[in-house]
């Protein structure tokens, strides 16, 4: 059970008690001051294995004295709601998750204006604690490999994306509660609140500032159901970034997609924020890339499989769309070193364009789809899954061929501009990483 109050109207807050209390029955119950104190109990229990937290909040309402029963309940509904949302947002709480709860009302204590509640806070979890930090562990190590390639705001977004979505897949059918990241670790699988809570616990461990977004979707049918996603400030200006929704359909793995990377404005076509203060998004930069499908990204490009298959590419410092060198169609786009792999939309072979020579060539015929695995390329057809010898780096590997081959083109940009102190700074830069660090 998810249980989350409507927020009432009646101003209270929080009053601090100096010792547990009991109930008429003679049950114990910690006293603890706010939605903090709260949190941490729960935590410590948690990692106990003690599901169950008994707790009192002493909390001022407005009027008690005239308000009838059920009103001076509902003051108590919108304090737990407010910690529902701090408790999802937060990530205090082991990064938010577990969130299903079930929050029993058991007795109250009435002094004037100050009404105590006693209630039980039960988590609804089948996911070890110990688990959890294995996630933890896991974020700390991918974090750091993307830690090495990524440089820029859009990057570390990209690359974050890019794992989540290449790696795991969205499914109900788990053998831990789909709503926790532990299910990829444990399943490869999970749901949005899974999806939601890897991206941002990678994002924060890069730097960046992330919430995590309580709120509803509207499918095309007119139909709704609880939704989570990330808030994320990016160059400048918060964006919504759903890595759930942007998740290519099929293929359930191997694919990515950046495609709702979104201002407020343009996101509430199909979402909707529950009542809680965040900031507001009003990043437009990446919304050029909403209509696209399948994407993947080098050091310079984001490549886009077009609504009607044709691949374009946008250059990252400006999101400009700029010419293709070779007119190629396909889906389920992958950049490994020099090479944007893709699905021939006319084929369905597996084909591969090298950045640096613009050589097309054939790999593998007639696939559904295909991705990386212990850096071999595993592919998918007629229900048959195969693992071939061919070469596929994980998507966080650095290719020092292609940023030599990029560092060289910015040299010789760069010599064409007027000469200036900046310029030639520039120039002498390019071609010592040129020279020296990149080529292997």
């Amino acid at each position: 059970m998810l249980l989350c109050f409507a927020m009432f109207g009646s101003l209270m807050a929080p009053h601090a008690q100096a010792e547990d209390i009991q109930d008429r029955d003679g049950n114990a119950y910690t006293v603890i001051g706010g939605h903090g104190e709260l949190t941490n109990l729960i935590t410590h229990h948690y990692k106990q294995g003690i599901f169950e937290t008994p707790y009192a909040v002493t909390l001022h309402v407005d009027n008690a004295a005239q308000l009838t029963e059920r009103e001076i309940n509902e003051a108590f509904q919108g304090w737990i709601d407010g910690f529902y949302m701090s408790f999802q947002t937060s990530g205090d709480l082991i990064g938010g998750y577990p969130a299903e709860y079930t929050t029993y009302y058991i007795d109250q204590k009435e002094n004037g204006e100050f009404i105590t509640y006693m209630n039980l806070f039960e988590l609804n979890v089948d996911v070890p604690y110990e688990d959890v930090e294995q996630v933890w562990a896991l974020e700390d190590d991918v974090a750091a490999q993307i830690a090495k390639v990524a440089y820029t705001d859009l990057d570390k977004v990209l690359y974050v994306t890019d794992y989540v979505q290449r790696y795991y897949g969205y499914s109900y059918d788990t053998m831990t509660t789909p709503h926790s990241h532990v299910a990829f670790m444990t399943d490869g699988f999970g749901v949005c609140q899974a999806y939601a809570l890897m991206t941002g616990e990678l994002l924060e461990r890069l730097g960046m500032k992330v919430h995590y977004v309580l709120g509803y979707i509207t499918h095309e049918d007119g139909t709704t159901e609880q939704h989570a996603w990330n808030l994320v400030y990016m160059d400048g200006a918060w964006v919504n970034v759903d890595t759930t929704w942007s998740d290519p359909i099929e293929p359930v793995k191997g694919a990515a997609s950046y495609n709702y990377m979104m201002s407020d404005e343009l996101i509430h076509d199909d979402h909707e924020r529950e009542a809680y203060s965040l900031p507001q998004a009003h990043g437009i930069k990446y919304e050029v890339l909403t209509s696209y499908k399948t994407m993947a990204h080098d050091e310079r490009y984001i490549y886009a499989e077009s609504p009607i298959g044709t691949i374009h590419r946008f250059l990252k410092s400006t999101m400009e769309q700029v010419d293709m060198p070779v007119d190629i169609a396909g889906t389920n786009l992958y950049m490994s070193d020099v090479y944007l792999y893709y699905i021939d939309a006319d084929t369905a072979a597996v084909m591969r364009w090298n950045v640096t020579t613009n050589d097309v060539e054939y790999v593998l015929p007639n696939v559904t789809s295909f991705y990386e695995q212990n850096g071999h390329l595993v592919y998918e057809r007629d229900f048959e899954t195969g693992v071939t010898t061919h070469p596929l780096q994980n998507v966080i590997t650095p290719s020092y061929k292609r940023i030599a081959f990029y560092w060289d083109a910015q040299r010789t940009e760069l010599q064409q501009l007027p000469v200036t102190m900046q310029n030639v700074l520039m120039s002498n830069l390019a071609t010592k990483y040129n020279g020296k660090k990149f080529v292997n």
